[in-house]
């Protein structure tokens, strides 16, 4: 009967059994060297040439670090939770690249989490996240004054907030200038010469619906010298469904109006969709500004003018203060609020007189 060979060992089996120590014998140098040189936050501590030698036995040996060894010698686990409400919206993804790319240039792993809107979800992905023991968290989801922050403040672990601003002095936060960002669109719409504009808000539970809303009414009372008569219904989501709902709601209730500074793309988008489903043209009829400038804007019909959010920059500033917590640092600033940027496109037009007559007359028409 023929013998039976026994199998070589794989490649990932020989690596599972090299060490730290092993790859140190083959550089000739101590085994804390090669940590260092291993380590993006430490390897400076030693010269370009020794780096090299370390990563050319690396290879050579196929030597993967014991992330889990690691851990617990230095009390970290190299990785970081980042909570957003709904990765399909797309003003996360860029914020999330962000903090995934600045964590990763020192050796950190970014774990992501969905929570769909629903504060539960929020909670249960926080008690996971600190039960894994990630050395700290980015929030996108928190409400204002949310109760959850006094988990991550009992659990002592780094929090920061981005997008939304919890309103709270326990958790530093980074965020555009919601209010101003309306404002500019208000402005913009005014300097066009409309009169009548409304606003389809956000949920008022969240800093970006509140602030926003703020922001539209400060701008109204700013011009109402001009005329300017606001109004103004209010979305339970940041969905392009609730946009539509809202539009038919400013339609059915103030049918004069003439533009619509919506809280964000998406309610701008429904916005759009329920005018053409009523044969209502934009920007000639209403005209329209969203908020975020989110990826394709510009290739709706008409392309939308909106106010553009930096958000690969909040989730990079995000990053920077949550490696000066993790590393003790101090941090030069716990409220960092940057500005937004007009955008101009084409769902934006110049009132026109015949417009502005048919829409006194709807005013002045009996309800």
């Amino acid at each position: 009967m023929p013998r039976r060979k026994t199998p070589k060992a794989s490649t990932a089996d020989r690596s599972a059994r090299v060490t730290i120590v092993d790859v140190a014998k083959r550089a000739g140098v101590h085994w804390s060297t090669v940590s260092r040189a291993l380590n993006p936050q430490k390897r400076h501590l030693i010269s370009p040439d020794m780096i090299e030698r370390v990563e050319a036995c690396v290879r050579e040996l196929g030597y993967r670090p014991n992330a889990l060894a690691s851990g617990l010698r230095t009390q970290r686990s190299r990785t970081i939770g980042v909570i957003v409400s709904n990765l399909g919206d797309p003003a996360h993804p860029p914020i999330v690249r962000a903090i995934e790319d600045r964590f990763a240039e020192i050796g950190y792993v970014t774990l992501v989490g969905n929570t769909d809107n629903y504060p539960e979800r929020q909670a249960a992905l926080i008690d996971r996240f600190i039960a894994q023991g990630v050395d700290g968290l980015i929030v996108a989801t928190f409400a204002r004054n949310d109760p959850i922050i006094g988990s991550c403040v009992e659990a002592n672990i780094p929090t920061v907030a981005v997008f939304r601003d919890p309103e709270c002095d326990d958790v530093p936060s980074v965020r555009v200038d919601d209010a101003k960002a309306v404002e500019l669109a208000v402005q913009h719409l005014a300097a066009h010469g409309h009169r009548r504009i409304a606003h389809i808000a956000g949920p008022q539970n969240v800093s970006t619906g509140y602030y926003r809303h703020r922001g539209f009414r400060r701008a109204c009372r700013a011009l109402v010298k001009l005329g300017v008569v606001p109004s103004v219904v209010y979305g339970t989501q940041f969905t392009v469904e609730d946009g539509e709902i809202a539009c038919r709601m400013l339609l059915r209730d103030h049918p004069d109006i003439t533009a619509i500074a919506a809280a964000n793309d998406m309610l701008a988008v429904g916005a759009l969709r329920y005018l053409k489903s009523c044969d209502i043209h934009c920007p000639n009829d209403i005209s329209i500004v969203g908020m975020n400038d989110m990826p394709f804007m510009d290739s709706i019909a008409p392309a939308l003018t909106t106010i553009r959010t930096p958000t690969a920059d909040l989730g990079d500033r995000a990053a920077a203060i949550l490696i000066a917590m993790i590393n003790g640092t101090p941090i030069e600033s716990r409220r960092v609020v940057l500005q937004p940027e007009l955008v101009v496109r084409g769902s934006v037009a110049r009132l026109r007189e015949a417009t502005q007559r048919r829409y006194d007359h709807l005013a002045e028409a009996p309800q």
